[in-house]
């Protein structure tokens, strides 16, 4: 289980980015849990909106490593959610977010240079830098 006096240095990233076509649609929230790659283990930190009602963002509050490669799209974010009323149609539904998971992109690895140049070389290209 998150230990709530873990030391974590905050990250805040606007609503907008983490939401996206969701922005309007998301109620406020007070704290929701942030998982690494599934909920089935424990969560890694947490997320809030204390920077208040009116500064548009989301503060997670991570371990150091994680925060680091958040802040450098290291992840892609996804967001567990519920309808918060019945009977609305769907394109005016509010939503309430439940939890929050941070997904490690796949990394790329570079074409070492004298290889890049070779296939450059092979298909006839010139001033290849």
């Amino acid at each position: 289980m998150l230990n709530c006096f873990m030391n974590f240095n905050p990250l805040v990233i606007k609503r907008r980015n983490i939401l996206g076509d969701l922005y309007k649609k998301c109620d406020p929230i007070n704290s929701i849990p942030v998982y690494m790659t599934n909920i089935s283990e424990d969560p890694i930190g947490f997320v809030d909106e204390t920077l208040g009602q009116y500064v548009d963002g989301f503060v997670f509050h991570l371990p150091d490593d994680v925060r680091k490669k958040l802040s450098v799209s290291g992840y892609d974010v996804g967001v567990d959610y519920n309808f918060t009323e019945a009977g609305i149609t769907p394109k005016n539904q509010r939503i309430k977010l439940n939890h929050i998971v941070l997904i490690a992109k796949a990394s790329l690895e570079p074409i070492p240079r004298h290889k890049a140049a070779l296939a450059v070389k092979k298909a006839g290209v010139k001033n290849f830098i």
